[in-house]
């Protein structure tokens, strides 16, 4: 049972991810993509549980067809899925409210759905002892004590930030990609 609804959450994710690229790629109507990010990261969270350590131990021990185990299967989607969204560049202007892009959270600031403001662009990113991360644009965070901060980040893992109130649900939206999403509840 466990395998179909995995099975049935990977290709729900994949069609919302071809959704979010048809989108991009023809109307790139930010607030469409936003959505089915949404989408797709309440069906992420859906299939977290679904693939424990445990179950990972499990099916690492018994493939399935090709060699290739469940566990493996959901890891390589986790990792095109970052691959696109890392490389899906924005560009910022100072001044812009911007916020994490899903999944692409590295800091403990600004928290998810949190906005933070561009205060500078660099037109090269800064040279740090590790040089683990290129850290290319200044942000400007609230922090718990309601004090004001700046921080350096990667302009890659950013998107515009869209205030929760303008944000519909999406779950309330009709449309053929999400035909399958009640049968699971079920």
């Amino acid at each position: 049972m466990r395998d179909i609804q995995i099975a049935d959450l990977n290709e729900q994710v994949e069609r919302v991810n071809q959704m979010i690229a048809l989108h991009q790629q023809t109307t790139q109507d930010h607030l469409t993509i936003k959505q089915y990010e949404c989408l797709r990261s309440e069906l992420l969270e859906q299939l977290q549980p679904l693939v424990s350590v445990k179950t990972a131990k499990q099916q690492a021990s018994a493939p399935q067809k090709g060699g290739a185990n469940i566990v493996n299967v959901v890891k390589e989607k986790l990792l095109a899925e970052a691959f696109n969204q890392y490389n899906s560049h924005q560009s910022f202007q100072v001044g812009t409210l911007i916020q994490w892009k899903m999944g692409m959270k590295n800091r403990p600031k600004p928290n998810y759905n949190e906005p933070a403001i561009v205060m500078n662009v660099l037109s090269a990113p800064l040279d740090t002892p590790t040089n683990t991360e290129k850290l290319d644009i200044k942000l400007g965070v609230i922090l718990e004590n309601g004090e004001f901060a700046l921080f350096f980040y990667d302009k890659n893992r950013f998107e515009p930030y869209l205030p929760s109130n303008q944000l519909p649900n999406v779950m309330a939206q009709t449309h053929p990609v999400l035909s399958n999403q009640n049968s699971l509840r079920e």
